[in-house]
């Protein structure tokens, strides 16, 4: 694995944590799928932690921490006018926090 790829891994991995997501917990296959897709489209392992925590279980979702989610908007680690940021938003109920 190279360093840019292994670095995306460890910042995906550490933005699905800084969610409530261990990312233990998150299929192998499906994690991995996430990291090269967001890699390929550019978007930064926040966007993509953001969007497939959107995608979990309830049982997994109640315990996100939107908190993280604006912190990281005012940061621009991700951009809540990317069309998958601004679905996940929804999805989750935040976007109501969200000053487009």
């Amino acid at each position: 694995m190279m360093f840019g790829q292994l670095s995306y891994v460890l910042r995906f991995n550490h933005a699905l944590a800084m969610l409530g997501v261990n990312p233990q917990h998150i299929n192998e296959t499906i994690r991995q799928s996430a990291q090269i897709s967001g890699k390929e489209f550019g978007a930064t392992p926040q966007e993509m932690a953001l969007v497939l925590a959107s995608q979990l279980p309830l049982e997994y979702t109640i315990q996100l921490d939107p908190r993280t989610a604006m912190k990281w908007i005012r940061k621009r680690k991700i951009n809540p006018r990317n069309p998958n940021v601004k679905n996940a938003l929804f999805a989750l109920n935040w976007a109501k926090l969200v000053d487009y």
